[in-house]
Order: C-alpha cells, then structure tokens, then sequence
C-alpha cells in the first residue's frame, strides 16, 4: 500500500481509490495554503502505480520542483502546491534509524569559535551522492529523534528548501532552530562549497537585527544550519492570515521594513549581499515586535576579487517571483541593491496580501519582473500613505541605479514615512 505523507500524518492511498488534495471541504486533503485551489489535484492508485492529475489549479501542481499537468510518482517523490509538501512513501519503507549524535570527521563543518577550514572532499563523477538516498525526506523521520547533539521537537517550517526545527541544544543547553535542507539543493561540490562559504561569512556577523547562526555544517549527507530560536512570527504567516484577519496596519509593515534596512547596513558593510529576502525569511519578535532577519545560506559577497566566483551568471537562486531583475538575467550587476529589490517586493506582499508579480507560469513570471510595472499597492490597500507607496515602487525599478543606492537611504525614506505620515 502507498501513503500520502502531510503535516507528519500517513493518508493511505487505496487501489482504485481517487484522493482530492486542495484546500476545499470537499478534498481528502485539506491544506491551509493561499496558492491552493479548492480542488487542487488529484491522486490516485491503480495496478501497483500512482497517478497524480493537476485539477487546473490556479497556481499549478510541482512534482520535485518541476510544473505538471499528469505525473506518474515514484516513492518519495515529493508534491509541492505552494509553500506545501506532500510526500509519496510506501508502507514497507523502513524506519529511519535516530541520527548518531557526533558529526563525521571528514566532512567539512564549521562551529561557533572555529573558524578553521578543513578541506571539503569532492564528489567523484559517476559517484552517487549519499545524500540522494535519504528518501523520503520528511518530518516524521527527524521528529522527536536526536541530530548531532540537537533533540528535534517541533517542526516550525517546511518549505522548498529544507526542513525548520524547533530543538534543544544538549550540550550548550539551549532552546534553537535547526534547518535541514533538502539533499537535492547541495549534492555536488560547488553547491556545498557555496553553502559552507555562505554561513563561514555569516556566522561572524552579529547583529540585533540579524538572526544569530550559531552552528552550520554537513553531516550524514544533510547540510544544516543551527541558529537562535526567536519566538514570533514569519513575514510569510503574516501575508497568509490577510484575507482571514484583514490587512496589516501599513505602520507596522514600515517598521519591519526600517529593521530589515538595518540588518542590511550591517551585512552590506560586510561586503555580502543576502540575495534571498522573502517573507520566509523574516520573523517579527513576539515580545518587541522587532523583525529580525535570518536564512543567510544563499549569502553572497560581491568582491570577487577576495572569494572565489561559484555562482554561474545562469543561476536562478531562491524561489521565483523574489528575485530580482538581474537576478534573472536583465544584463545589470546583481549586488547590494537586488536586497532592496526583494526587500520592497515583501513590503509589497505584506502590505496587499499578494506577490507583484506572481502566475502560474515560470515564464510569466521571468516577463513580469523584466518588464511590467507593478500594480500600485494603493490600488489593493487604500490606507497607505503616499509616502510609502513610493518607497516600495521606487524599490521595485527594474535597473538598480533608479533604486535607493543603499539600505541607509532607504531606511531613512521609511523612517520619514512614520514621522510625515498621518
């Protein structure tokens, strides 16, 4: 027999039998995901196969990261509908044994107070990477079980990247946030070498604004960062409890937005940019209410004449409809002002509830940022003052020098916002 695996829950897929996915009463499996349909795809088991249909979803249907139509899954092919993952596993699938709690001594991995380097072993053409046999990739084979020294407890995020959990630190007894990505994200060398030189830059940089890293390496085939656990909530809830609780207050929305510039500062000073500032990768303190920056992997300093050139001009790195122009390829060097491009695209998100440039179609999307305007956010939420509607459009310019030419200047624009605006 084959199971759906969502939220750590087994569904049982039946010979013959149809399941519904999508976020309607009607389906088998509810999801709770703004980029769901009611009726989203469909599922279903026949002859000792498995058959997945798009229901001509809004959104699309991704199987292992590619747009679909109809798929027949294998086993632990993974099903995304939005930011949701769903996963095909088999009833006889073995149980993943719980992690050995000490890391392997000849990979490379970085801790906090030792900043050594160790050589990092290159995968051998034709070899397979460990890493892609650890299927399926899930929660319920992490939860509750030990990772190094890190006792997993609650799963916080699970996303197209990795796997964000809450756990406790055994040895420096100390509450954190363990991320495991997914093995498919960094399974030759120069992804892992561009990992490890992404949280070996970032882990010197403390920051009050910035989300503290203090551990990163690979370890049984995973990479894996460990940082502070800050009790609040992402910039990504916030956007998907809008049509449920109404539209932020835009004065809230300014003052995350001076708190991530002044992460930037920091990180800019450093010669680094971020690169990956989405709403994922925000989280607004509970107690001050203070938003905090964090997810610095995909981090990368753009003097290339102190590190060493990774990242191809084809790249696309991060999720889509966040990226940049140049990021895309528009022909303009991506550097500190690609962060203030994202930075005003989660302003924008934040304050409307929805991506400027979001479709169904990879393709659309890609024309969307090269070339059309966004719709004024005022057009979807009356309420913000003109001020800031500036600041965020002029952000979004498709050449970076029509943008603010740093994240001071920027903050400063935002900072005039809350003392002009009524």
């Amino acid at each position: 027999m084959f199971h759906l695996i969502f939220n750590c829950d087994l569904h049982p897929l039946e010979s013959s039998e149809l399941i519904l996915i999508g976020r309607g009463n009607a389906c088998d499996i509810q999801i709770e995901d703004p980029a769901a349909s009611r009726v989203h795809c469909r599922v279903l088991a026949r002859e000792g196969k498995v058959f997945l249909t798009d229901a001509s979803s809004r959104w699309g249907t991704f199987v292992n990261g590619k747009q679909v139509e109809d798929a027949e899954l294998g086993i632990g092919d993974r099903i995304t509908i939005g930011e949701t993952d769903i996963y095909l596993a088999a009833e006889s699938a073995p149980e993943v044994v719980t992690l050995p709690p000490k890391r392997i001594a000849d990979l490379d991995l970085f801790s906090q107070g030792n900043s050594q380097q160790n050589e990092l072993q290159p995968v051998k053409a034709g070899v397979q990477n460990p890493a892609l046999s650890l299927k399926p990739f899930v929660p319920a084979s992490y939860l509750h079980r030990s990772f190094l020294q890190y006792e997993l407890h609650t799963l916080i995020a699970n996303t197209r990247t990795g796997m964000t959990f809450a756990a406790r630190d055994f040895r420096a007894e100390r509450d954190v946030a363990l991320k495991l990505f997914r093995p498919d994200l960094f399974y030759d060398e120069t992804m892992r070498r561009r990992f490890l030189r992404a949280v070996q830059t970032m882990m010197t940089i403390q920051h009050s604004r910035i989300i503290r890293m203090h551990d990163a390496g690979l370890s049984t085939g995973l990479c894996y960062t460990v940082s502070e656990y800050v009790q609040g909530t992402s910039a990504a809830g916030m956007i998907k409890k809008i049509g449920i609780a109404g539209m932020l207050d835009w004065r809230t929305v300014t003052r995350i937005g001076i708190d991530i510039c002044r992460a930037l500062e920091v990180i800019h000073a450093a010669g680094i940019v971020h690169r990956n500032i989405k709403p994922e990768h925000i989280l607004v303190y509970n107690e001050s209410r203070q938003a905090m920056l964090g997810d610095v992997t995909l981090a990368k300093a753009w003097n290339h004449s102190q590190l060493e050139q990774i990242t191809t001009e084809q790249d696309i790195v991060g999720d889509l409809a966040w990226q940049s122009p140049e990021q895309l390829g528009s022909g303009e060097p991506v550097d500190h002002r690609s962060d203030l491009y994202q930075l005003g695209v989660t302003l924008y998100a934040l304050l409307t509830g929805e991506n400027p440039f979001s479709s169904r179609r990879n393709t659309e999307v890609i024309e969307k940022i090269l070339s059309q305007s966004p719709a004024p956010p005022k057009t979807i939420h009356l309420a913000i003052p003109d001020l800031l509607e500036d600041v965020v459009l002029r952000s979004l310019k498709k050449s970076p020098v029509q943008r603010n030419s740093s994240a001071t200047e920027m903050k400063i624009e935002l900072q005039r916002v809350l003392e002009y605006s009524v």
